[in-house]
C-alpha cells in the first residue's frame, strides 16, 4: 500500500516526506502540494513519489478518492503560512476542511477496504481533549480564548479536533485516527523523545519538540501497526526526553 501526505512541503511536513521516502519500504509515497517547486531536486526526482500539485481543498473528490484507494494512511502536516495573508486571510479553516475532505472521500469507499485508513494529523498542545479531562486553570483558559477569537490558526486547530472527535469518532467503519500534539517546535537533530497520553505542563511553562522527531512518530505511527493500535483514538503529546 501507498501513503499519503498533505503538507509535504511544510516545516514538518517536509521532514515527514524525507523518512518515508529513506526508510519505509512500501510502495509509493503520495504528495498533494501547492507548488513542487518547494522540494529538492532530489525529491521530486525520486520514482516513489508522485507528487500532485494543486491546493488540497481545489481537488476534485474523484481523483482524491482514486488515492486513497491505494493508501494504508494519511499523514496531515497542513498549517497556515506564517504571513498577514496566510494567518488572517482564507482559507480560515485549512487543517479542518482538508481533514473533512479526506474523510469524505474515503467514506465512500469504506466498504472496500481491508483496514481502516490510518490518518495521522499534526496538531498542538494547545487544544485540550473535547472530552474535557484536561481541565486548564483560569488564565490558561482565557489565554486560549482570547487565541481562538484573534488568531485563526488556532482556531482551525481546534475545530480540526472537533471534527475527528464528533464527526468520524471512535466507530468509524472507514477511518482511524491519531492527534498529535507537539510543544515549542525546535530545529535539530532526532533525539531521544517521550510521549504521554494527556497534557502533563501548563501552556505558560513549554517544553521542546525537536521537528525531526515529530516526523519521526508520524511516520512510525503510519507504518508501524503495533505502533498504530497503542495510539490510535488518542491524542498523544511529544516532547523531547531532554525537555
Amino acid at each position: 500500500m501507498s501513503i499519503l501526505v498533505l503538507g509535504a512541503t511544510g516545516n514538518v511536513g517536509l521532514l515527514v516526506l524525507e523518512k518515508l521516502l529513506s526508510t519505509w519500504t512500501g510502495d509509493k509515497v503520495y504528495a498533494i502540494v501547492r507548488s513542487r517547486d518547494r522540494l529538492r531536486q532530489e525529491l521530486q526526482e525520486n520514482p516513489r513519489l508522485s507528487c500532485i500539485e494543486e491546493p488540497i481543498l481545489d481537488m476534485g473528490d474523484d481523483p482524491l478518492t482514486e488515492i486513497l484507494q491505494q493508501c494504508s494512511a494519511c499523514i496531515i502536516c497542513l498549517g497556515h503560512t506564517l504571513s498577514i495573508r496566510g494567518v488572517w486571510g482564507p482559507p480560515y479553516r485549512l487543517v479542518r476542511d482538508a481533514v473533512r475532505k479526506v474523510h469524505k472521500c474515503n467514506t465512500s469507499i469504506a466498504d472496500t477496504r481491508k483496514s481502516p485508513l490510518k490518518m495521522v494529523v499534526l496538531n498542538t498542545v494547545g487544544v485540550s481533549k473535547p472530552d474535557g479531562s484536561e481541565p486548564r486553570g483560569f488564565f490558561e483558559q482565557a489565554f486560549i480564548w482570547t487565541l481562538s477569537a484573534l488568531v485563526p490558526p488556532y482556531a482551525d486547530s481546534i475545530a480540526c479536533v472537533g471534527y475527528i472527535f464528533n464527526t468520524i469518532g471512535k466507530d468509524d467503519k472507514g477511518t482511524e485516527w491519531v492527534i498529535v500534539r507537539p510543544d515549542s517546535f525546535v530545529d535539530g537533530d532526532e533525539s531521544a523523545y517521550k510521549l504521554s497520553p494527556h497534557l502533563e505542563t501548563s501552556l505558560f511553562a513549554p517544553q521542546k519538540t525537536t521537528k525531526r522527531n515529530l516526523a519521526d512518530f508520524m511516520v512510525r505511527l503510519a507504518v508501524k501497526d503495533k505502533l498504530w493500535e497503542e495510539w490510535k483514538l488518542q491524542m498523544p503529546v511529544i516532547t523531547n526526553m531532554d525537555g
